[in-house]
């Protein structure tokens, strides 16, 4: 291998450790539990909307997460109103928690969804 490759696969290594370490930054105390919100939000009757990958995160379909941030999607239960949560995760050996933070949004949709 060439100097070139080895120094940059070196950076991309240190690039994405770099990314996991921002991760567990992000402060989750003080928020509600990710999976105590969600039954609260089922029992109003809003449905999950499964994400792009099923089974991204194993028992909550409506998670989707990027490089430092998840995204819940649930659909209102008439079908007209569609939430999108926040949701941040806590890095620990061997588990993940995750939380619901303070930023939200809610879009009307002409169309009734189901």
């Amino acid at each position: 291998m060439s100097i070139k490759l080895n120094i940059g696969i070196l950076f991309f290594g240190v690039f994405l450790w770099g990314e996991a370490v921002k991760a567990q930054l992000v402060p989750t105390k003080g928020l509600s539990p990710y999976g105590e919100y969600r039954q609260e939000i089922l029992n109003l009757g809003w449905k999950p909307k499964p994400s792009v990958v099923p089974d991204y995160v194993p028992g909550w379909p409506e998670i989707i997460c990027g490089n430092r941030l998840c995204s819940a999607t649930f659909i209102s239960p008439n079908g007209k109103q569609i939430l999108t949560l926040s949701v941040w995760f806590d890095v620990k050996p061997g588990y993940i928690n995750y939380y619901v933070a303070p930023d939200f949004d809610i879009v009307e949709v002409e169309q009734s969804i189901q």
